[in-house]
C-alpha cells in the first residue's frame, strides 16, 4: 500500500486505486477510484439547455464560459441526456474541485 497526496491528480490518475478526499479536516468520499468515477457525470452546452436539465439532479458543481455550461452531476452516469447535450464522464481531477469548493 503507498499512500500519495497530491494536487497534481491527473498525473497519477491511472494508478490510483482508492481515493480519500479530505476537506477541512473531514473525510468526505473514501472509495475505489472506479466507484467514485462512476458516481457522476459532466454534462456540457448551451447554459439555459444545461439549466434546464440540471433542475432536479444532485449537483456537484457548475462552470460556466459564455453562453455555455458545464455541470457535474451526483448520480447515475448511466441516465440519458437530450442529444442537444454533451454528456462526458468524470475524471478525477474535476472531481476533487467540485468537491472541495467552497
Amino acid at each position: 500500500t503507498y499512500i500519495i497526496s497530491t494536487h497534481l491528480i491527473e498525473e497519477v490518475a491511472n494508478v490510483i486505486e482508492h481515493v480519500v478526499i479530505i476537506k477541512n479536516g473531514r473525510i468526505i468520499r473514501d472509495q475505489s477510484s472506479d466507484e467514485l468515477l462512476r458516481s457522476g457525470y459532466m454534462v456540457s452546452g448551451k447554459s439555459s439547455e444545461v439549466d434546464a436539465f440540471i433542475e432536479d439532479k444532485a449537483l456537484l458543481g457548475t462552470e460556466s464560459l459564455g453562453g455555455l455550461k458545464t455541470a457535474y452531476i451526483s448520480g447515475d452516469a448511466g441516465e440519458p441526456v437530450p442529444e442537444h447535450l454533451e454528456k462526458s464522464k468524470l475524471d478525477l481531477q474535476k472531481l476533487f474541485i467540485q468537491l472541495t469548493n467552497e
